[in-house]
């Protein structure tokens, strides 16, 4: 196997990502408190707006895992997380950007793996391509996160579902990957923390090699568990996986 491209996930790969029950109740009263700015519809008791929003976030997320399609940030916010409110959908749809960048970034907590930097480091020496696709309801927070680790100019490809209307484990954005960065699927390894996502979005798009590595987000017993070629509990792990499967490095020209 000739290994040139490594391809990651985002939260929960190159970033830790973990939550608090404290941490999403503060930010779901953030996000009533910018949509009352804009519309009195949401000046209701706060017990009522948050089930309204979190039976509307069940609903959009049990939609699209199975259809495996992302809507755009503002059909999201307007039609389905926001659904009880459809008088409010023109106040909704312009705060929407900025509503996914509150969620993203509080409703989960985000800090980047210690160890990520020094692979990226490695693999870059090495000469190998970049990328990341990502499942998000923010076409801005991604890259906006990798800016403040330092680590954008990596990736010579970065897609998110938000702006490519597909979700993994759909193949279209690991296709669109490999177009975009000039790689054979075969020569490709996707590195992700779940399963039911990563490796099977990986498996089904002809990936030469996939990696788990393991978060707080990954299911230990999922069915799909066989289609996982390499577990790993650190970033750096990749580095010895590379030399054990026979990789050939790109040569400098």
């Amino acid at each position: 196997m000739m290994i040139d491209t490594v391809i990651f996930d985002m939260g929960g790969t190159i970033e830790h990502l973990s939550y608090t029950d404290e941490e999403r109740l503060r930010c779901k009263k953030r996000i009533q408190r910018e949509l009352i700015k804009a519309s009195a519809v949401f000046d209701i008791p706060f017990e009522v707006f948050e089930r309204s929003l979190m039976d509307g976030y069940s609903a959009y997320k049990l939609w699209s895992t199975g259809a495996e399609i992302e809507c755009r940030t503002e059909e999201i916010w307007a039609d389905w997380y926001l659904r009880d409110f459809p008088q409010a959908r023109q106040a909704v749809v312009p705060l929407a950007a900025f509503l996914s960048e509150i969620w993203e970034t509080t409703f989960y907590t985000r800090s980047l793996r210690p160890e990520a930097k020094a692979l990226l480091d490695y693999l870059e020496e090495q000469g190998y391509k970049q990328g990341v696709i990502s499942n998000t309801s923010s076409c801005t927070q991604p890259y906006r996160s990798m800016e403040e680790y330092g680590i954008r100019s990596y990736f010579a490809c970065v897609l998110l579902s938000a702006a490519e209307g597909s979700r993994k484990p759909a193949p279209a954005m690991f296709e669109k990957a490999c177009r975009l960065l000039g790689s054979q699927p075969e020569r490709c390894m996707y590195v992700g923390d779940q399963i039911g996502k990563d490796v099977l979005g990986a498996r089904r798009a002809g990936y030469g090699a996939n990696v788990l590595i393991g978060s707080d987000f990954t299911v230990a017993d999922d069915k799909d568990a066989p289609l996982v070629d390499y577990r790993v509990q650190e970033l750096t792990q990749i580095i010895p996986v590379l030399e054990k499967i026979g990789v050939r490095r790109p040569v400098r020209v």
